[in-house]
């Protein structure tokens, strides 16, 4: 007799099998979900990591824009906004804080870039909540001679 008929459950007969399905219905069941919602939470993280990044360019070449510029002028928030439409955000849905407004040579100016990542998965958005506050600071010194 080969090994395989030996195995308790073909001696039991088909009756034993049959058991055996339910179960791993119900067990896939509960392992799909929950690798669907980790699927879905990855796919958010992945978005809004990019929003991050995107935030962070904006805040870095605001600030380098401002360094030149001497402080606040609609060049530095012009450049932002390109970033920010180049990064597919709406410039409308992101607050641009730059500070101080005008900077003599030397002294600090700081780019304050801050926006709401909304979830768009409904399981995320179920487990988490509807979206994540994201900001980026740069810093940067005025270089524009008075």
């Amino acid at each position: 007799m080969r090994f395989w008929l030996r195995h308790p459950a073909y001696r039991q007969g088909p009756r034993a099998a049959r058991g055996d399905a339910g179960a791993a219905v119900v067990e896939f069941t509960l392992i799909a979900g929950i690798l669907l919602l980790f699927l879905f939470g990855t796919a958010e993280c992945t978005l809004a990591l990019n929003d991050r990044l995107v935030l962070e360019a904006a805040a870095r070449e605001g600030a380098r824009r401002a360094a030149i510029e001497g402080g606040a002028t609609a060049r530095v928030y012009e450049r932002i906004d390109a970033l920010l439409r180049a990064g597919h955000l709406d410039p409308a849905a992101v607050e641009v804080k730059i500070s101080p407004w005008s900077a003599p040579y030397g002294h600090s100016i700081w780019v304050t870039v801050s926006y709401r990542h909304r979830f768009i998965t409904p399981p995320v958005r179920a487990a988490l909540g509807d979206g994540v506050d994201l900001e980026a600071k740069a810093l940067s010194r005025s270089e524009r001679l008075r």
